[in-house]
């Protein structure tokens, strides 16, 4: 499995619903888009980026 693989194995791991909306927002793309990402039909860093970030800022809270 490569580095790319476990991405997106964590990303979909760890994405709530609403998560793939809220992901092209901030990416300014479409959520077929993200969706078509998350399960590696497309390639776009920005996006895989955003995704972790975003479940960053969720496990962070939890924490606190």
């Amino acid at each position: 499995m490569d580095d790319k693989e476990k991405r997106l194995k964590n990303i979909r791991k760890h994405l709530i619903r609403g998560d793939k909306k809220l992901i092209a927002q901030r990416a300014g793309v479409h959520w077929v888009w993200v969706s078509e990402v998350i399960r590696g039909r497309g390639t776009s860093e920005r996006v895989l980026s955003i995704a972790e970030e975003l479940i960053a800022e969720r496990l962070n809270q939890r924490t606190k």
